[in-house]
């Protein structure tokens, strides 16, 4: 099989900076198989490229490697960091974009990227994800030691905030964690947990988000009417709330960070 490079940034597409990272690494490493994940993470926003980052374990084999630049911090002494979890390999600034990764998959030894021997021999300042990270990342993924990368960090992976998210046993509150392409708000509640605790009779849960109420959970968009509101499980098995043939997020005014409750009715 051939090895796998994951990217995901917020580098976007005008520039030629995702070209420039994947030419570096495919000059190493030719037989590279490289899956843009996603270079339209908002400049920045760290919290939002680990929830991406987070969804990315069952998707690919093990042994992939996962490369993410989203960087404010780029040429400070922030560190950059390698490491195994859920069977694939990471590798980016330790800057909280490895939060949620690191609370769903346990992360094995977590080493520090110092070995210059790895990097390109001229490295810019402002742009790291070319000189180092690409060039760690190829090596890595055609089978070169994750121990020789540099040595072991002994600090936890930066965390991100705390998501708030608790089901008792008549009702549950959890938050808005992602706006994805289509509008669509995705929250840290699992419905499997919610499931878990009160039955499969989905029919019953009485969803709020902000001012709308929604009456029982859908199977899928296609269940509700053109122009309504609804909520459903998503494909990674969160609640979602959508709004059929529309853009949850601008119509009902979702954000991220939003709470959103769950009421278990009678059964």
């Amino acid at each position: 099989m051939c090895p796998i490079v994951t990217l995901t940034t917020d580098f976007g597409w005008q520039d030629s900076y995702v070209a420039q990272l994947k030419g570096v690494m495919l000059g190493l490493a030719p037989g590279l198989t490289i899956v843009d994940v996603s270079h339209a993470v908002e400049p920045g926003d760290v919290q939002g490229a680990a929830e991406i980052l987070a969804d990315l374990p069952d998707a690919f084999p093990a042994g992939t490697v996962h490369v993410a630049v989203v960087d404010p911090g780029v040429g400070s002494a922030r560190p950059l960091v390698a490491f195994q979890s859920a069977g694939q390999m990471w590798v980016g600034p330790d800057n909280g974009v490895w939060g949620r990764v690191a609370e769903r998959y346990a992360p094995t030894i977590v080493h520090q990227i110092e070995n210059r021997t790895w990097w390109r021999e001229r490295v810019s300042s402002t742009f790291h994800g070319r000189d180092i990270l690409g060039p760690v990342a190829a090596r890595l993924a055609v089978g070169w030691p994750l121990s020789d990368v540099g040595p072991v960090s002994h600090d936890s992976l930066q965390a991100l905030p705390q998501r708030a998210a608790r089901v008792g046993p008549r009702a549950a509150s959890g938050v808005i964690v992602a706006i994805d392409r289509f509008g669509n708000g995705l929250t840290n509640l699992q419905v499997s947990e919610l499931v878990a605790a009160w039955g499969n009779d989905r029919s019953q849960w009485r969803i709020t988000a902000g001012q709308y109420r929604i009456e029982g959970l859908s199977r899928c968009y296609a269940d509700a009417e053109g122009g309504e509101v609804l909520a459903l499980e998503s494909s990674q098995g969160r609640l979602e709330i959508a709004v059929r043939d529309g853009m949850a997020a601008a119509e009902l005014g979702l954000v991220r960070g939003q709470v959103v409750t769950v009421e278990r009715g009678a059964s």
